[in-house]
């Protein structure tokens, strides 16, 4: 569509922390690739990169500025101590603002209409406590960490809400904001999912406030996010629109004798994420809210779609969109089913129909109905290799020894002492341990999604003397972010790491720690540092011992 354009990340050169360490911030002993804004050649660089900017084109209005994506900010002197509640960390925005009140202040000399916009993001999302904007200073906001499942008006959404203060903290200090969202349901591979409730509670809201434009991120997912951008389109260009008279010409154009069942469809799935007091990124809530009953009132006015149009009308081809769709989610829950109940065999098969047939179709069709970027990407990143992986680990004479409990017992470790205190040791008291969910229910949903810091899990299993002379593999299917692990007060050996966040599973060598015919006690260390966008923490999948085929 176009339209006004501004931000993105970096400031206008590079260079690397191992060619300049002098240039760089550094954390926790390294340097990353954060600038210290206070080094003057970093100031020189980065006023000559807005300058050659303008030069070639003095028609520019904002220049875009700001930290390149991720962690790493360090500590700097010009930061106000502000505490980012998200990440635990100190808030970033000080730093900035008065870097870029320099810089703008050089620039004025030459371009006395020049503004400079940078991504409102991460730690520096916060509006500043002690600097001053200038006025020309537009902060893109982008809320990449916060809950993507409600709307901004959800009451019990505190995330969600927590956008009205960064807003209005910004609107005080008296600069324009622009909003940079993310209109789909960030590191899902295309579970059904709707936003017209964000699109119409949020974009008005944002234009009240006097944000000069939108330029939401997207993706071309069009067999359920059809009525979601189309509204978004509309209210974006006219936010005194009505909404509903624009739902209802959609819906009527677009579906024609399928228009009510299709509306009502497009209903069930927006009131099942609206009543949700879920919050966790990625899909670990989704059979939460998409409940076997919510799935059955979307099967239902999906059929009643079906039958309402004829066979080889284009309104059956939009409604056979949703229904690609609609089988993808079906799939998708199937399979998390499965590797959550140690079916590799059936995981496998949910997976192989997803990549083999529905992804596909989907892609092949005309408007592509699951993204091409995310749809087969994120199945394979999160999902691919811990159902490949617990397959090889049941078949070709491979075995499960012991699936060990969706429930542990649990300690928290946020200075990371854990280790020097022995909390390996067997025979220590567990009696302030507390019991934890592991792949039924994520951190977010037990109380932790802000805690960053190491944590501890334990449990037993007793393994089969049958089992004797094999090797033994601990499987963890899902880590968030790095694992260590002790059976019988022994440290194991590290065979796979995985993927931080998730991704991939993490693996241990148990062969020699193993007590056949009594209870192994097995403790692991989970290391979470980083607030990722999914809300996740700790171990994240099934856990499993197994024996490999033959003798060891």
């Amino acid at each position: 569509m176009g339209g006004f354009n501004a931000g993105g990340h970096g400031p206008g050169w590079r260079s690397h922390p191992d060619k300049e360490p002098e240039l760089y911030m550094t954390e926790d002993g390294r340097h990353t690739d954060k600038l210290n804004l206070s080094q003057p050649e970093v100031f020189r660089r980065t006023l000559q990169a807005c300058l050659e900017e303008l030069e070639n084109d003095p028609s520019t209005e904002y220049v875009s500025v700001g930290p390149y994506d991720g962690h790493g900010f360090g500590v700097h002197p010009w930061d106000a101590h502000d505490m980012d509640p998200l990440h635990g960390r100190v808030s970033v925005t000080d730093r900035y603002v008065k870097f870029f009140n320099l810089l703008l202040a050089e620039l004025r000399k030459k371009h006395p209409n020049v503004g400079l916009a940078f991504y409102c993001y991460s730690q520096h999302m916060r509006a500043p406590v002690r600097e001053k904007p200038d006025t020309k200073i537009l902060p893109i906001l982008a809320p990449i960490d916060v809950c993507r499942i409600h709307a901004i008006d959800n009451s019990f959404c505190w995330e969600r809400q927590y956008i009205r203060q960064i807003v209005e903290d910004w609107k005080a200090l008296g600069v324009r904001m622009m909003y940079r969202g993310y209109l789909f349901h960030l590191a899902d591979a295309g579970i059904p999912f709707s936003m017209i409730r964000q699109v119409r509670a949020e974009y008005p809201y944002y234009h009240r406030m006097g944000m000069i434009a939108c330029r939401v991120e997207c993706k071309p997912a069009w067999a359920y996010h059809g009525p979601s951008l189309y509204l978004a389109a509309r209210i974006m260009w006219d936010p005194s629109l009505n909404v509903d008279a624009l739902l209802d010409d959609y819906f009527t154009k677009f579906y024609g004798p399928a228009a009510k069942p299709m509306r009502s469809h497009f209903d069930h799935l927006e009131q099942a994420f609206r009543e949700a007091d879920y919050h966790t990124g990625n899909v670990f809530d989704i059979p939460y809210i998409l409940t076997p009953r919510v799935m059955l009132k979307l099967e239902s006015s999906l059929q009643s779609a079906e039958q309402a149009v004829s066979d080889e009308s284009i309104f059956a081809r939009r409604v056979h969109m949703t229904r690609v769709g609609f089988d993808f989610g079906v799939e998708h829950l199937r399979m998390m089913s499965a590797v959550n109940s140690f079916d590799f065999s059936m995981a496998k098969e949910h997976r192989d129909k997803i990549l083999g047939q529905i992804v596909p179709e989907a892609f092949e069709h005309e408007p592509v109905l699951l993204s091409r970027r995310y749809g087969s990407a994120f199945i394979r990143r999160f999902w691919n290799t811990t159902v490949q992986s617990g397959y090889e680990r049941i078949t070709n004479g491979n075995e499960i020894v012991a699936k060990l409990p969706d429930e542990w017992l649990f300690m928290l470790d946020p200075f990371d002492g854990g280790e020097a205190l022995g909390f390996w040791k067997p025979g220590i008291g567990a009696g302030s341990w507390r019991p934890l969910k592991t792949w039924s229910q994520s951190w977010s949903n037990q109380g932790l999604r802000y805690y960053k810091a190491p944590a501890w899990y334990r449990t037993s299993a007793t393994v089969d003397p049958a089992f004797r002379g094999r090797s033994i593999r601990l499987w963890l299917g899902g880590v968030d972010e790095s694992a260590k692990a002790w059976i019988n007060g022994r440290e194991i050996k590290l065979i796979e790491s995985g993927l931080a966040p998730i991704g991939r599973p993490w693996e241990f060598d148990a062969t020699e720690a193993i007590r056949f015919g009594q209870p192994n006690l097995i403790v692991v260390k989970i290391s979470n540092r980083q607030l990722s966008e999914l809300g996740t923490g700790g171990i994240t999948g099934p856990v499993m011992l197994w024996a490999a085929k033959g003798e060891k």
